[in-house]
């Protein structure tokens, strides 16, 4: 075969363009210093939304002047009482859940008439110390 990727060529090379579109967004962002300052970052904008998670984990090790093992991965939603000390934090949207619904609070299970796919609210991201106290005990 002389192509690996997938079978709908169409499909995959509308994707591509959207998301080097999307990348010239992220590049003046950055030029702004305006990444971590962003109301609901878009992971599927970006080729390697876990390299962009694992940056954001080194650049946040080397502010808090700890190894990247002395960090530990946290979100919380909106309305969650989280005394955030963090150096650096992101705000993610669309996030999507399948075969369940979230509200920010509580994860239901669909209803039979209920869509599969369900977006969920934006939510907060960031490495913090693995010491500190999680959002949701």
């Amino acid at each position: 075969s002389l192509w690996d990727g997938p079978e709908d060529t169409v499909q995959y090379l509308r994707s591509l363009a959207g998301r080097l579109m999307a990348l010239d967004t992220w590049i003046h962002r950055a030029q702004a210093n305006q990444i971590y300052k962003s109301a609901g970052l878009d992971l599927s904008e970006i080729f390697r939304p876990g390299t962009f998670l694992n940056a954001l984990r080194q650049e946040t090790a080397r502010q808090m002047k700890c190894s990247m093992d002395g960090l530990k991965f946290v979100c919380w939603w909106k309305g969650v009482n989280y005394s955030t000390n963090h150096n650096i934090t992101i705000t993610v949207g669309e996030l999507y859940l399948e075969g369940c619904t979230f509200d920010g609070k509580h994860l239901s299970e669909n209803e039979r008439n209920s869509s599969t796919v369900a977006a969920i609210p934006v939510c907060t991201m960031a490495w913090g110390a693995k010491r500190a106290e999680d959002p949701y005990p």
